[in-house]
């Protein structure tokens, strides 16, 4: 009957009253975890937001300016094409039909008007190259419109000389004779019948491209920069229906199709990056078009596209990649310092946990309902807590825009909330939070005795956890999982037969995927690692304590020696000083590396001289002419050429890509370039050794590869030729050169390396003659002036010469595109938030001291032990077990920013890497921000506990 009555009364216990229970048990706690989880919350989320929309600002800046029209690159092209009859409209299809298939992956990226031109390539009897072209018919009213002397043709022998670049070669009425090309050439003579000046400024002031009037170089070239390339002797102009007679007569000459976008880069969407880049990774290498000829037979022509803007887009999706990643490797410790942060908070009301678990299971609650509890309180907890971050972040983020990106849009700005990458931060951060807080006080209620008996049964179990706990194991298979998945990825991508087809799902989209749970898993794996060496430390201090206490007996010793190894609240600060210090390092020299690295890097991208013009033709006779003009001390021109290798001997294998600076003239470069910009006035000697024949200087990088070979064989390409090589002699290396870049790529990025020489003229032209195809050049030259306003001197060359120039100011401007300024404020505001996380930890952890160690204090008081003497006592077993923490963090953190530089702090392509501002006494610095955060918060709450305690009275 008594069972009976028992089951009749037995109610399930209600979760509203068992979940207040557990709040007003734990108050302060409550409110140290909500205030510390808000932070993070709004930290993350602020974080994502004001990322997301510097780089909508880099992007911007990336962009603005940049004149599509007069870049030396066009949009498209194909260039020995045999056009047998194509109807005169042909050009004007291609191009609505190219603008509309862009803008169907970008709407309204490409403009009404647009720039195009068909091309046919003649010679001359003195072998001199020349083209008669015509274009679209707004291009052609146009130019109409501006013959300064003379009349459009009205015969297909009749043609408009346009003259450019300052140029007059020909006068009305000359007759030219010009022959086609091929085995059996055909003699053309045409009449100049009109004359058109400064055709290329006429395009451009009435919104066409310059670019489509100097296209020279495609013809068998796909590089499609052509600045450096030799300038067509002449060009003359024709109607369309002309241009079809003369691309109808009995030969097949040279021709060309050409077009050039202006794009509108404002319609551009940050989150739609990878999917342009795979949609133009489908389209630019071949783009088709069928039309049919006069006879009405089917046509198809295929031009390589759009590569102006594909490159464009995917060098800055590279960029803005690395940096993303880079924050996350400096925001990932702060996370976890402030996950240990909560746990700490948590602690903060252990003992009234344990003693509501207790109540509640001697009334009757089971185990499984205070789990489901345990869960739910911390899912609510932290959902609340998370729409408020969310909330707070976006207004404090809002703040943010308007002072430091008022140029973005609010839309721009909430799109930060979607983008995948950054979104996979927070879901991670409230992740780690609600898994952390629910298993820590599950393993609490786990600690909850029902008797005595059990109480020591726990006892015993526990010295098994000093070796190796739960939270260690899970921590490291789920690193483990992460990291294996990971670097298996990444090194898959990286396999020669890796395919991804879908052109939405790319190897960017892979490469960022396994590169975040590459990086979460060392993050897991290094907390666990942190946990047993925070052990050991723990057991190392104890092991010492009581040796001290064995020694010399008084009250400091014994408060030493009463430490407890295991219940010790110092485990999780400890944790946080070892990934304290190696964050703290970025912020406090990331400001002083980079402006002292940014002027050598501006003065190498100048070529370390005053003046650098990069769309040099190699004209002897205007370098000359312009040595004459004011404040000009001297000049030298330099080519670079990017050479891919690729060796079809069978003895020797070797591939690689190379840069090579060849300088015309050794004395002349030396006078023009000043060494002392970069510090490094021994290059100048070595430049000297390069009189010797077929030497070369090679970069450290490269000589080390190879270790310090005496020569390379290169061998030409040509399959019918095998033996046609030339051997380069190693005469020296060096760590940086002007105009000569460096990548700096992540581990497992599929980039080749590319490697840098520098040798005479005469010998990069061997190398030229040998493997012809394999080299684009691309002109510069230097200029050394004595002047300090170098402006007047730019725009007389740009207004006279058509050459595009360079001063220090540019340069600083070019590298600064990808600003620098946000990483630099979000470093600083790291350390001072780590900071502030260490002064109130010292707050948290000095309470759960006192509360840990009250017997032993009240026990120490008894036997005569004052206030005084308990601060100083455990103030210094504080500073005893947080000492060797602190120095493995700050001489760790050390080692640690000069392994990861090269990708921490150098951009993705570099002329020198950036060298590290780390004083002997920063590091003094350092340990005292963390030592004087943490004991101020320590001491402040630790007198306080001590003035407030009241003895048990003895009665």
């Amino acid at each position: 009957m008594y069972q009976k009555n028992e089951l009749k009364v037995k109610k399930t216990p209600n979760f509203k009253i068992l979940l207040k229970v557990i709040f007003h048990s734990n108050k302060k706690s409550v409110f140290l975890t909500s205030f510390i989880s808000l932070l993070m919350f709004v930290s993350v989320t602020t974080l994502v937001m004001t990322w997301h929309t510097n780089q909508y600002n880099c992007m911007i800046n990336y962009f603005e300016g940049y004149d599509w029209n007069n870049d030396y690159q066009v949009s498209a092209y194909s260039a020995n094409e045999g056009w047998d009859t194509f109807p005169e409209n042909l050009l004007d299809d291609i191009m609505n039909s190219m603008r509309n298939d862009v803008n169907k992956i970008i709407p309204g990226i490409i403009p009404q008007k647009t720039s195009g031109l068909f091309s046919t390539v003649l010679n001359s009897d003195t072998s001199k190259i020349y083209e008669v072209c015509t274009s679209t018919d707004e291009i052609i009213d146009l130019m109409s419109e501006h013959i300064n002397s003379g009349r459009m043709p009205l015969t297909y022998d009749e043609i408009v000389y346009l003259q450019m670049r300052n140029k007059t070669l020909f006068n009305l009425d000359d007759v030219i004779s010009l022959y086609t090309s091929g085995l059996y050439p055909v003699s053309l003579n045409f009449t100049v019948v009109g004359i058109i000046e400064d055709a290329d400024a006429i395009l451009y002031q009435d919104g066409y491209s310059k670019d489509i009037l100097r296209w020279e170089g495609l013809l068998d070239d796909t590089s499609h920069s052509f600045e450096n390339e030799q300038i067509f002797e002449a060009m003359f102009f024709t109607s369309k229906p002309l241009y079809k007679e003369i691309s109808l007569l009995d030969y097949l000459p040279v021709q060309a199709i050409v077009c050039d976008f202006n794009y509108d880069t404002t319609k551009i969407r940050l989150n739609g990056l990878k999917k342009y880049i795979s949609s133009f990774d489908n389209i630019r290498d071949s783009w088709l078009y069928n039309y049919k000829n006069d006879e009405g037979l089917s046509r198809q022509t295929s031009l390589n596209s759009f590569w102006d803007l594909a490159n464009k887009l995917e060098y800055f999706n590279i960029i803005m990649r690395k940096e993303t990643l880079r924050i996350m490797i400096y925001f990932l410790p702060v996370l976890a310092i402030m996950i240990f942060s909560i746990i700490e908070a948590i602690n903060f009301s252990k003992k009234s946990l344990l003693s509501s678990f207790w109540l509640m299971k001697i009334q009757g609650v089971e185990d499984d309902q205070l789990k489901e509890i345990i869960k739910l309180k911390a899912i609510y907890m932290n959902l609340v807590i998370g729409v408020l971050g969310i909330i707070l972040s976006l207004l404090l983020g809002s703040v943010l825009k308007v002072a430091l990106y008022p140029n973005i849009s609010v839309g721009k700005y909430l799109s930060g909330l979607v983008n995948p990458l950054l979104l996979y931060i927070i879901v991670l951060a409230f992740s780690f939070v609600i898994i952390t807080e629910y298993l820590l006080l599950r393993n609490y209620l786990n600690n909850t005795v029902d008797t005595q008996s059990d109480r020591y049964i726990v006892k015993s179990k526990k010295l098994l956890k000093k070796i190796l706990t739960k939270e260690e194991v899970l921590i490291s298979l789920l690193g483990l999982l992460l990291f294996s998945i990971g670097f298996t990825g990444l090194i898959l991508l990286n396999e020669p037969m890796t395919i991804i087809s879908d052109p939405l799902v790319n190897f960017q989209n892979f490469f960022t995927i396994f590169w975040t749970l590459f990086l979460t898993g060392i993050f897991c794996l290094s907390i666990a690692i942190l946990l047993v060496l925070v052990k050991l430390v723990l057991f190392i201090s104890q092991k010492i304590f009581e040796i001290v206490w064995k020694s010399r007996r008084n009250y400091l010793t014994l408060s030493l020696k009463s430490s407890n190894f295991n219940l010790n609240p110092l485990r999780n600060l400890l944790i946080i000083l070892l990934i304290a210090g190696t964050i703290l390092y970025p912020g406090m020299i990331f400001r002083k590396s980079h402006s002292e690295h940014i002027i050598v890097e501006s003065n190498l991208a100048l070529g370390c001289t005053d003046i650098l013009v990069t769309n040099w033709n190699s004209n002897e006779s205007l370098k000359k002419e312009i040595e004459t003009l004011p404040n000009i001390l001297c000049t030298a021109k330099v080519t670079k050429y990017h050479y891919e290798y690729f060796s079809l001997s069978i003895l020797k294998s070797w591939n690689c890509e190379l840069d090579i600076l060849a300088l015309h003239n050794l004395t002349e470069f030396n006078q023009v370039v000043d060494f002392s910009k970069i510090n490094s006035e021994v290059l100048s000697d070595k430049i000297n050794l390069l009189k010797e024949q077929h030497s070369f200087l090679v970069d450290k990088h490269f000589a080390k590869q190879y270790n310090n070979f005496e020569g390379i064989d290169i061998y030409s390409t040509d399959y019918w030729n095998p033996t046609n090589e030339i051997l380069l002699e190693y005469i020296g290396s060096y760590d940086h050169f002007p105009l000569l870049t460096q990548m700096h790529t992540l581990p497992f990025e599929m980039f080749e390396p590319t490697f840098t020489m520098v040798m005479t003229d005469i010998n990069a032209q061997l190398l030229v003659d040998i493997n012809p195809s394999n080299f684009a050049p691309k002109g510069f030259l230097l200029i050394k002036t004595n002047s300090k306003n170098n402006a007047e001197i730019q725009k007389y060359l740009l207004d006279n010469y058509d050459l595009n120039t360079k001063v220090s100011s540019d340069t600083l401007n070019e590298l600064n595109v990808f600003n620098t300024n946000f990483r630099e404020y979000f470093l600083i505001i790291l350390v001072i938030l780590i900071a502030i996380l260490l002064l109130l930890l010292g707050f948290i952890s000095s309470s759960n001291t006192f509360q840990n160690n009250i017997q032993s204090i009240e026990a120490s008081y008894r036997v005569g032990a004052t206030k005084r003497q308990l601060f100083v006592s455990y103030s210094l077993e504080l500073q005893m077990v947080i000492l060797f923490p602190l120095l493995i963090s700050v001489i760790g953190g050390f080692f640690l920013q000069k392994a990861l530089s090269s990708f921490l702090y150098n951009s993705l392509i570099t002329y020198k890497p950036i060298e590290l501002w780390i004083p002997i006494w920063l590091i003094g610095v350092i340990l005292s921000v963390e030592y004087v955060s943490l004991m101020l918060g320590w001491s402040l709450k630790f007198s306080y506990d001590l003035k407030s305690y009241q003895p048990i009275r003895q009665e």
